[in-house]
């Protein structure tokens, strides 16, 4: 016989019951649940509104960008210079190479060159960077080397400054047909200069006489513009049939930050400067005769962007033409004006050769070369009219 129910099946069948209404009410939630979803849907969340950043709080540009002139305040300001923000290296190999930094005013004693800071007033200079930017007559030049002519990665301008040379200087030019020499050798029509220009020189001549030659008198500004840190100026000397032996050549350096760098020809010592806006860099003595300069391009440029200008780097070169030396150096074989050069292999020496700017591609000029003697005394005369100057 079936054994009698107890009080244990009681509790398994409840359990069981209670069980299922669970079950029963967990789907009919599921069930209701799209039907109210559908009936009240919630409200969406509303986005932010967009900031939008106004052109001092944007990040600046990378510095490989292709920047053209703006007035438009968009980069941040450039640290200060440190101290010691000059660069001097000594020796010829890598095992004797020896860096360290040195104050501006100990620069000379390592080159023969003169480093000030904010020569011009802070207005004037804001006004002759903004007409250089604003300026439309930039051109890329071209150099002749081996019979090879290449564009220069920079663009140039010539302005004529009033001076006390000038008329000769101009009177010179008709007479040749050349206009003002620039320094990669080449001949450019001249501009009459602005008032910016023409106020900024007559502070740049102020300073070159009262620290370097109290008869220096510039009659042109040639002026080269960097838009970027991939363009410079690859190591060179600038040719003196125009300028003479032991010729002063500053340059005012406005906008973007780039090296200034300045090396013996026989490697054993180079000095580089941060050109900074509103800066003054003046090669003195044989900087033209026994150095090399350049402004480095690419990685090794250094550059630092201008609040302003941008990546926009403008350099001013003033140099004082002396006619009476052009008319000394004479015509080569082909019949140009003939170029002064200074010997490289035989320190204070110089002679005339032919002019390879302006050629035809694949035309080398004639072999002409003849010693300079007259070029010799007249450096000669120089070094010791510096040298009572400075007793």
């Amino acid at each position: 016989a079936a054994p009698p129910l107890g009080d244990d099946d009681d509790d398994d069948d409840g359990a069981a019951k209670k069980k299922k209404e669970k079950a029963t009410s967990c789907c009919s939630k599921r069930k209701e649940a799209p039907a109210q979803a559908e009936a009240a849907p919630p409200a969406a969340k509303k986005k932010p509104p967009l900031k939008t950043r106004t052109l001092l709080e944007r990040e600046p540009l990378s510095r490989t960008a292709v920047v053209q002139p703006t007035r438009t305040p968009w980069f941040r300001a450039a640290p200060p210079l440190p101290a010691s923000a000059a660069t001097v290296t000594t020796g010829k190999g890598s095992h004797e190479m020896r860096e360290r930094r040195v104050p501006d005013a100990e620069v000379p004693r390592h080159a023969p060159m003169v480093v000030a800071r904010d020569v011009l007033d802070p207005a004037l200079a804001a006004a002759l960077l903004e007409d250089l930017s604003e300026r439309t007559e930039w051109r890329r030049g071209t150099w002749t080397l081996f019979g090879k002519t290449v564009p220069l990665t920079r663009q140039s301008r010539t302005f004529e400054l009033p001076s006390r040379r000038r008329r000769s200087s101009v009177m010179m030019n008709e007479t040749t047909g050349l206009g003002p020499l620039s320094s990669s050798g080449g001949r450019v029509a001249a501009l009459d200069a602005p008032e910016p220009l023409r106020r900024a020189a007559e502070v740049v001549v102020a300073f070159v006489r009262r620290r370097v030659d109290p008869e220096w008198d510039p009659t042109y500004a040639y002026a080269n513009q960097y838009l970027h840190r991939d363009q410079g100026v690859s190591r060179h000397s600038d040719q003196l049939d125009r300028l003479g032996p032991r010729p002063i050549i500053a340059g005012l350096t406005l906008g973007a930050c780039r090296r200034f760098e300045m090396h013996k020809r026989d490697g054993s010592v180079s000095v580089s400067v941060p050109a900074t806006h509103n800066s003054l860099v003046v090669m003195t003595h044989d900087a033209q005769e026994a150095w090399l300069h350049e402004v480095p391009r690419g990685a090794a440029a250094a550059l630092v962007a201008h609040p302003v200008a941008g990546h926009v780097r403008y350099n001013l070169t003033f140099r004082m033409e002396r006619p009476e030396i052009a008319a000394r150096c004479g015509a080569c074989d082909c019949g140009r004006p003939a170029v002064l050069k200074a010997n490289t292999k035989r320190p204070g020496q110089y002679y005339l050769t032919c002019n390879p700017s302006g050629r035809a591609e694949g035309d080398t000029g004639c072999k002409f070369w003849r010693p300079c003697k007259w070029a010799e005394e007249e450096a000669t005369r120089l070094r010791e009219q510096q040298a009572r100057r400075s007793l």
